[in-house]
């Protein structure tokens, strides 16, 4: 994670706040927490961190963890609900179910009983490139506007995404 002190008031200083914390909560959970030293910040960079991290592709993890759960005896309901504890009623037994995973993503914004007004929907262009960056890297901003920011991450087939996203409200 690199970080410019100049994004510090922007909408993606305010995103990556926690993620750019020199000394974040979870410097002692991710493996290989470290700040970076000065020789390692490219120019108009002023501090960054590496750690060890994962990257999932969720077109290929969820099925996949769909496909484990149904092994493993669980069942998969879809339906429409306004609030999150009507979810409950579309156990298969007719019964209330006993566990709701929430699993809304964008749509907790708007779930009753959920109502997370931190979520928000980002869109951008992402380019896929075939070279191995061996890295996932972001930036706390661009540039270009105070919404902004650009990533650059390793996929499983030695490619890299490098992409940039902004606020969809704008």
């Amino acid at each position: 994670m690199y970080n410019r002190t100049k994004d510090a008031e922007s909408a993606t200083g305010a995103w990556f706040a926690e993620l750019l914390r020199l000394d974040p909560w979870y410097k002692d959970v991710l493996p290989n927490f470290r700040l970076l030293d000065p020789s390692e910040l490219g120019q108009g960079v002023d501090s960054g961190t590496s750690f060890t991290s994962v990257c999932i592709n969720t077109a290929l993890y969820l099925p996949w963890l769909a496909s484990q759960c149904l092994k493993h005896g669980a069942r998969i309901e879809r339906g429409i609900v306004k609030h999150v504890a009507d979810a409950a009623d579309l156990h298969h037994s007719g019964r209330r179910a006993d566990v709701v995973v929430n699993c809304t993503g964008l749509s907790a914004s708007k779930l009753g009983g959920v109502e997370d007004n931190k979520i928000v929907p980002a869109r951008g262009q992402i380019v896929i490139v075939r070279n191995d960056p061996k890295v996932m890297a972001s930036i706390s901003g661009t540039d270009d506007a105070e919404d902004e920011v650009t990533y650059v991450m390793h996929r499983a087939a030695g490619e890299s995404d490098i992409a940039r996203s902004r606020s969809a409200g704008d």
